[in-house]
């Protein structure tokens, strides 16, 4: 039903969070019990109040070393569930004792053991760029991080390394009230994290990008290092066969992040991206690269911007707004600017919101400075006044907060 990509890629107003859930458990009133008894035919009979009865017989069986047509499981009520009665948990180690013992084993958890040992929702995060069209539809481009533990965080602070994920894809019709989806992609090469920082970009040429950035693994390993690139569909958005490679500077320590990628109205693809060098710890002054029709992008070269996360809008008279987070001094800031050829252009600079520094000074930890931000990732639509509509988060007296801010370009 539709193409969830098309309409992404036509959305009026995008928005970008990321949403966290902690480790939960489910509060049933009726915790965990078991009980086993090896009767005198050899059955291993077992009752159990889980609503996973073919996965216990299986893992009991392999836990005893017997088979698992001499496991009888006998399924009584399951009382409170919401998730958490289908994990095997005592059912192997009774079933043990009882052999053992040759008798009857009751194994009964306490509260303090259902919040220790249960089988309580997984920690998660999840990260969407979400947009609106003006029909009302709403289509989401983003990725679905799994962890186990909940004091993991998203980011290894050791390395800077990022949680196993898979980029999605979500549509909506009915504003926001169902969804459907989520729609797994499958990337041409290992990221083996990647970054979501952008919506798809139609092409009007039958070509889709969805821009993205190649991110280091739990573990550290980044075999294709930290650029700029952006996906390719031919078949809207079925498949992601290729990629562009947009900015790499890896090869001297420095991660190409969070790029902004508009088309330009003579069909050009400008790019701007926040270039970190991981070995000082220090941003570096924003790079932009310009590429044909085809996606074959420049050597990176210079804003004239000391800016990190920085988002560009295309105007109606082809003036180019980037709304950046300045590096050199506090706050969100709009840049107007043009391309006169290949070269950027700047022509004016104001402040639009200076609750906060930038934070990412090199003093600490890379993943502790990134994790403390207090604000970013702002999100532009061109109005059809003329007017420039921006949405960003920031946090503010300990909360955080979606603010939105129009500009008049002059």
């Amino acid at each position: 039903r539709g193409d969830v990509e098309a309409g992404f890629a036509k959305a009026d107003l995008i928005v970008e969070n990321t949403y966290t859930v902690s480790r939960q458990h489910q509060g049933y009133m009726e915790p965990h019990g078991c009980v086993a008894w090896l009767d005198p035919s050899g059955i291993l009979q077992v009752w159990a109040p889980n609503k996973n009865p073919h996965g216990i017989t299986a893992t009991i069986a392999l836990a005893v070393g017997i088979d698992p047509e001499k496991v009888q499981l006998n399924p009584v009520t399951v009382g409170g569930d919401f998730g958490g009665k289908g994990a095997v948990l005592e059912e192997p180690l009774t079933a043990v004792l009882a052999i053992k013992s040759k008798r009857p084993v009751k194994h009964l958890f306490t509260y303090h053991d259902e919040f220790t040992a249960g089988a309580p929702r997984h920690a998660g995060s999840m990260r969407f760029k979400t947009g609106v069209m003006r029909d009302g539809t709403i289509v989401g481009f983003g990725a679905r991080c799994y962890r186990d533990d909940p004091e993991q965080g998203v980011v290894n602070r050791e390395n800077l390394g990022f949680l196993p994920l898979e980029l999605i894809l979500l549509r909506s019709d009915d504003d926001g009230h169902t969804w459907r989806g989520p729609r797994t992609m499958d990337p041409p090469l290992v990221g083996p994290a990647f970054e979501v920082c952008h919506h798809v970009v139609d092409l009007g040429d039958g070509r889709w990008l969805a821009p993205t950035a190649t991110w280091k693994g739990w573990d550290g390993e980044a075999p294709n290092g930290m650029q700029a690139i952006a996906l390719v569909s031919r078949d809207q958005g079925s498949t992601w066969p290729e990629y562009i490679v947009v900015m790499d500077a890896y090869d001297r320590g420095v991660i190409s992040w969070e790029q902004s990628l508009v088309q330009l109205p003579d069909k050009r693809l400008l790019a701007v991206a926040w270039s970190f060098n991981q070995r000082t710890g220090r941003s570096e002054p924003t790079p932009y690269a310009v590429a044909d029709a085809g996606g074959t992008f420049s050597e990176a070269r210079m804003t004239g911007l000391n800016g990190q996360t920085a988002k560009l809008v295309v105007l109606p008279d082809g003036r180019l707004l980037c709304l950046y987070r300045r590096d050199d001094r506090p706050g969100l800031w709009a840049n107007l600017s043009l391309l006169d050829g290949d070269k950027w252009v700047n022509l004016a600079d104001t402040p639009v919101w200076q609750g906060a520094g930038s934070g990412m000074t090199g003093e600490g930890i890379s993943s502790d400075e990134l994790s403390g931000l207090k604000f970013g990732y702002p999100s532009l639509l061109c109005m059809p006044d003329g007017e420039v509509m921006a949405v960003f988060w920031c946090e503010e007296d300990a909360v955080n907060n979606i603010r939105w801010v129009r500009i008049r370009v002059s």
